[in-house]
C-alpha cells in the first residue's frame, strides 16, 4: 500500500522528533549519573520523565500514520521476551558548581533549543489536527525545560549571562 506524499513527510518528521527525544533522555540520564547534586538531579529526572512521555506520544502518532510501523507493532507486541529486572542507577560524585556540570547544563539547554526549533518547524508544516495537538503539547514542555535549565545554570554559575539574574 503506497502512502501519500504528505503523510510520508509527517512520518519522517515524527521519526526525527523521536530520535531527538531519545537523545535527550540519554543525555539527561548520563548527567544524573555524574552529579551528586540532588536538586539538579530532581530537575533532570523531571525532564527525563517528560521526554519519555513525549517519546511515547510520538510513537503512538507514528504508528497511527505509518501503516507499516503499525503492522510491525502488531507482530511484536505479544512476543514473550524474557528481560532482566529494571535497571537502577546511582549517581557518581561531582563537586557542586563543577565546570563539567555547567557544561552539561549548557549543552542540555542547547539540545532543548534545537528540539524546540524542530517542533516549531514541524508545527508550521502539519495541517493534521491530532498531530498538531500532540506536537504543540510537547513543544510547550520543551520550552519549560529550557527555562528550568537556564534557572539552574544562572544559580550555579558564578559568571553572569548578560541581563539574566
Amino acid at each position: 500500500m503506497a502512502r501519500q506524499e504528505p503523510v510520508l513527510n509527517y512520518t519522517l518528521s515524527i521519526r526525527n522528533l523521536m530520535q531527538a527525544e531519545l537523545e535527550s533522555i540519554n543525555q539527561y540520564e548520563r548527567h544524573m549519573q555524574q552529579s551528586d547534586m540532588p536538586e539538579l538531579n530532581e530537575i533532570w529526572q523531571y525532564i527525563v520523565e517528560n521526554e519519555k512521555g513525549h517519546y511515547g506520544m510520538l510513537l503512538e502518532l507514528f504508528r497511527r500514520f505509518d501503516p507499516q510501523q503499525a503492522a510491525q507493532y502488531q507482530n511484536v507486541r505479544n512476543l514473550n521476551i524474557i528481560m532482566p529486572p529494571k535497571i537502577q542507577t546511582e549517581a557518581a560524585v561531582v563537586k557542586r558548581g563543577n565546570l563539567e556540570t555547567l557544561n552539561y547544563i549548557r549543552n542540555d539547554i542547547r539540545l532543548e533549543l534545537a528540539t524546540a526549533n524542530a517542533y516549531e518547524i514541524f508545527l508550521l508544516q502539519v495541517p493534521v489536527s491530532p498531530i498538531l495537538q500532540v506536537v504543540n503539547t510537547i513543544s510547550q514542555d520543551e520550552k519549560e525545560h529550557i527555562e528550568l535549565l537556564t534557572k539552574v545554570l544562572i544559580e550555579l554559575d558564578t559568571d553572569r549571562y548578560g541581563p539574566l539574574t
